[in-house]
């Protein structure tokens, strides 16, 4: 593993950081998958333990860079916003009283919520 790890810190400033740890993470699961085909209790100490120090040992860059924003997404606002909506009113009757969102109706809109947040992450 340690051969993976030097492998690792080679292509640091060779490739983005992002990518760097992308690579990282396909190696642990690689190892993660050959550990838990033939060596079944070396792979309770390495998923416990040993893979999170390896990632840890590949000495990632955590710094953000500078003029880097990170802000909301529209999407992620959007949600904001409807999951704290707790009562509604017709939008064609003005004059209707405020009513509670039911527990269909909640589960419903966690559920729109969820996936607009995950097409979000794509």
């Amino acid at each position: 593993m340690k051969e993976f790890r030097d492998l690792i810190l080679d292509l640091k400033g060779e490739i983005p950081e992002g990518a760097r740890y992308k690579v990282a993470v396909k190696v642990a699961d690689f190892i993660s998958q050959k550990l838990r085909e033939q060596e079944p209790e070396a792979f309770k100490s390495w998923i416990y333990s040993e893979k999170n120090r390896f990632i840890f040992d590949c000495q990632f860059e955590t710094r953000i860079p500078d003029g880097l924003s990170i802000s909301p997404s529209e999407v992620q606002k959007f949600c904001a916003k409807w999951v704290s909506v707790s009562s509604f009113k017709y939008s064609d009757d003005p004059e209707s009283e405020w009513r509670l969102i039911t527990p269909e109706q909640n589960a419903l809109r966690m559920t729109m919520i969820k996936e607009l947040l995950a097409l979000d992450k794509s």
